[in-house]
Parts: C-alpha cells; structure tokens; sequence
C-alpha cells in the first residue's frame, strides 16, 4: 500500500502490476501529474541538481515542494523515487525498441511505425498465460479420480505425496516462491514418466522451458541423495530359495522380480 494526501484527507492507494509486471501508479500519478513531474525533473537537471543517476537530496526537495505547488497534493520522497525509476525503465525500453531494425519514430506525431513481422520481433508478446497453473493442475488431480494421478504421475496418491515427504526430508528439497515441492515432482515424474521435452512441461506447467529444465534437475539431485538410502544392492553371497531349487516352474519369475 502507498499513501498520498489530498487536500488535508489521507488516501490509501494499493500499487499494483500491469499485464506486462511493470509497476501500476495510475491511481496515484495521472496523465496531468505525470506530465507536470517530468516539466520538473528537467528544471532540476538544468539547475545541476542531477547527481550521476538520480537527483540529490535538494533536487528532490525541490521535485516535492514543486509538486504539491502546481498539484496541490503532498508526495513522500519514495512516491518520487519510484516515478523516477519507473520513468528511467520507460525510456530505457523504448530507446531498445527503437534500436530495432525497421521501427521508425516521428517526434513531430509521437507515433512509431514498423512492418507486421518487425513487430513480431521487437516486442515480446507473454506466452504461457493459460488460467490453469502448473500448482493447480497438480492440486486438481491430487483431489480428482484415482486413476488420473495413476495416469499421469504414475503412481498412486499416497506413493506420489510418501516421494514428496522423502524428497524433503532426506534430499533436501524444497518449495520455492513460485513452484512447490509438489509441482517440481509433478514436472520430474512427466519427463522421466511420459519422456516429456522441456517444450512440453512449459505448456502443461505454464512456465518457461528453463524453469522445466531447472526444477528437473534439482528434483534429479534430490532423488540422487535418498537413493542410498532407499535402494541397496542385494547381498550376492546369499542364493534366494527360490533360485536354490531346481526343477522350480517359478524361477524365471523370482529371476525377473530381482532384476526389476
């Protein structure tokens, strides 16, 4: 939440993201605002009150005390400071989308012109935006039909969340900001399951085929650690039972049972 007070009365604005993850302030900087900071920032440049990348403390004093005199609203000194650098990200993408080859720009218009397949090329248009998440996919069928997660984890609901407590406990995995343990096994046991490629986690998971290539591996190393532990060679000095018979119809079964 940001705070801004408008003739005497405190305003209580939550800043949120636009469809592109940049910082929303519209309801806090309008077009007028915007407009009348930028006039100022100028003014102190040409006062000098620019220090290598940002303005010195008397520049931003100024840049406060400038706006509440021609906006009539008080702004606290971090408002400022995220305009500023939200500005600088502004300019920063638009000189890289002019550096494009066939984008052109008319000052006079304030338009920029370019071919369909310029466009195509120069900006970059979000790609994995389906509702359903990779975390709600698995949530789905960790409470659906038994036989989904059979089908598509190959293994059952207890087996599959008995790996997740395992691959915590003793393999040190853990969840992270945006994928949990459950989606990380999830996106391992696809590939190794359903000899799934990266491309294919991406579209299912709806992240990008390095996110699927990094929890892949580091679900990889996990299993690599509790595999010691889980799996011991058997003792060759010791013949099984079975095999020590010898007229025994069952022992190309306990044969196939020890290598698998």
């Amino acid at each position: 939440m940001e705070k801004i007070v408008e003739n005497g009365d405190v305003d209580c604005v939550e800043i949120q993201k636009n469809d592109n993850g940049e910082r929303d302030d519209s309801k806090i900087w309008g077009d007028k605002a915007e407009s009348v900071f930028i006039d100022l920032l100028v003014e102190e440049v040409k006062k000098g009150n620019r220090v290598t990348s940002t303005f010195s403390p008397t520049g931003f004093a100024n840049l406060i005390a400038g706006l509440k005199e021609r906006l009539k609203r008080d702004y606290t000194k971090t408002q400022v400071k995220n305009k500023f650098n939200g500005l600088r990200g502004r300019l920063r993408s638009f000189k890289t989308l002019l550096s494009h080859t066939g984008v052109g720009y008319e000052a006079s218009t304030g338009f920029v012109s370019a071919e369909e397949h310029v466009w195509e090329s120069a900006i970059k248009t979000p790609c994995r935006t389906s509702d359903k998440r990779g975390h709600d996919w698995v949530q789905e069928i960790l409470r659906g039909h038994p036989i989904r997660i059979y089908e598509q984890l190959r293994m059952d609901k207890r087996t599959f969340v008995s790996l997740c407590e395992e691959l915590k406990r003793y393999g040190g995995l853990e969840s992270t900001k945006n994928v949990t343990v459950e989606e990380q096994v999830a996106i391992f046991m696809k590939v190794v399951g359903h000899s799934w490629t990266t491309r294919d986690g991406a579209e299912r998971f709806q992240h990008s085929t390095a996110t699927i290539s990094k929890y892949f591996g580091i679900v990889l190393k996990a299993v690599n650690k509790i595999a010691v532990r889980l799996i011991k060679p058997p003792d060759m000095g010791v013949v099984p039972n079975p095999l020590s018979r010898t007229k025994s119809k069952n022992n190309t079964k306990c044969f196939v049972c020890l290598l698998f």
